[in-house]
């Protein structure tokens, strides 16, 4: 039996070359006689929790590839994303050339083959590991390795770096796996040309529906492959085949899928070397579609994967923040529109937050000015001591447009239950990870505050907390 196993390294996605900072003081966690990182068993039992849904055994922590793996971070951080997988003899926390030298010079044992993942930048790493897994085939296959026995990781908001090792490749089953798995849900739509090497290479696609992967865990020598993929109305969808790096079948949905939709997909192959057969069906439901709100109504100007997806969205949920609502032309319909670029004045910024921040005293508040539509906002403003340049009694600038600076003094100072200047501000904010720029100055105080701006930072201080 041929087996495709060679050492194999896979590029970044959606590469960064901003210098970013370490987390602050990682929590330290004792397991197996070894002191590992709270990140690094949180990864573990991402990757071990998909593994056991596609039917393969755990794999573990090791505390070399650990090392060897925050080492190559620690050079990437240092040196830029652009790297990848190479380091440069020289450059500052250089430790070998290629993941295998890295590897060696940790004193790992001798005699294995290597993989090496990388993934996009981000904060959330599990949710980092989860999108490498589901929209990164090739990636994929690295994490699925029936051969692994060991990985480890390295993590900074610059990406997780995933380093595993082989060492026993007598392997042979008829377990065969497959992903999506069958039956999971919460799938992405689509696949947008962000891995290195591109599965899109050569099919004429610059985006695809979500790829799914169908290979024998003996990885056969593909030569006549099959596959079908269908929706719940029975509607077929149009395909490309290819087999991927190390035996894998990709299985690329010409177009992208539908939200909230069920797919069934039916593969086969067979092994060129012996004639064997493998077949396989199985589902999977896609995701909500996050341009819709919490009524189910959709928002025309939405674009996935920017800063502020999230937060307007959820913003506009929790009813802080309003859509604009426009008669379509042809259907007479409203459509809704976030406008994440739109300017807030200080009173519609102070409105916006205290309505979230203070939900249950702003319903009591009653107005001591009623005519003035952002009474209740200052009020509560003057009552939790707030920065604000308006007042009860000054009222010209809450029309004017607000300052960046300005925003983050009323969310510290809210949080911090007193009144705080810009750099606290900063500072505070930063701290809690709400603020991801470097300094004050590359946070650009006296921009003035978005609509999606708000949303954002609201957004990722209640996560925090």
């Amino acid at each position: 039996m041929k087996h495709r196993y060679a050492p194999l390294a896979l590029s970044v996605l959606l590469m960064s070359g901003v210098f970013i900072p370490l987390p602050a003081q990682p929590v330290k966690v004792e397991a197996a006689e070894h002191q590992y990182e709270k990140y690094q068993l949180d990864l573990l039992a991402q990757v071990n929790f998909e593994r056991k849904m596609v039917g393969l055994n755990p794999v573990k922590l090791h505390p070399l590839l650990c090392k060897s793996a925050v080492n190559h971070e620690t050079y990437l951080r240092l040196n830029g994303y652009a790297y990848g997988h190479e380091e440069v003899k020289g450059d500052k926390g250089f430790t070998g050339k290629r993941n295998y030298d890295r590897i060696k010079a940790v004193g790992y044992p001798s005699g294995f083959s290597s993989y090496e993942t990388i993934t996009s930048t981000g904060d959330d790493y599990t949710a980092l590991m989860r999108d490498m897994i589901q929209t990164a085939p090739y990636h994929r296959d690295a994490m699925f390795s029936p051969l692994a026995e060991y990985i480890g990781f390295g993590y900074s908001k610059g990406g997780v770096v995933v380093t595993n090792a082989i060492i026993n490749d007598d392997y042979d089953s008829d377990v065969f796996l497959n992903y999506p798995y069958n039956g999971q849900t919460d799938v992405d739509i689509a696949y947008y040309g962000d891995e290195d090497p591109d599965p899109l290479k050569g099919t004429g696609l610059e985006r695809s529906g979500i790829i799914s992967s169908f290979y024998p865990s003996n990885y056969y020598y593909l030569g006549s492959e099959k596959a079908t993929m269908v929706d719940s109305k029975g509607t077929k969808i149009p395909l490309v085949l290819e087999t991927g790096g190390i035996g894998t079948l990709l299985i690329i949905p010409k177009i992208l899928l539908d939200y909230n939709t069920t797919y069934t997909v039916s593969a086969s192959v067979v092994d060129e070397d012996t004639g064997r057969k493998a077949s396989r069906t199985w589902s999977f439901t896609t995701k909500e579609d996050p341009k819709l709100d919490g009524k189910g109504r959709k928002f025309v100007d939405y674009k996935p994967k920017q800063y502020w997806s999230k937060g307007m969205v959820w913003a506009v949920d929790k009813k802080f923040l309003s859509p604009y609502a426009k008669k379509d032309a042809k259907t007479k319909k409203p459509t809704l529109y976030l406008k994440p670029s739109s300017r807030l004045t200080e009173g519609e910024l102070l409105t916006a937050f205290t309505k979230y921040y203070y939900a249950a005293e702003y319903k009591k508040t009653k107005p001591v000015a009623p005519s003035w539509k952002y009474s209740v906002a200052y009020q509560l403003a003057k009552k939790h001591d707030l920065p604000t340049m308006a007042t009860l009694m000054s009222r010209k600038k809450a029309t004017s447009y607000v300052e960046r600076g300005d925003m983050l003094r009323i969310l510290a100072s809210a949080h911090l239950r007193k009144p705080v200047s810009e750099q606290v501000a900063f500072d505070t904010l930063k701290e809690l990870d709400v603020v991801k720029d470097r300094s004050l100055t590359a946070f650009d105080p006296k921009a003035d505050t978005s609509r999606a701006h708000l949303a954002t930072y609201l957004y990722r201080y209640i996560s925090s907390r």
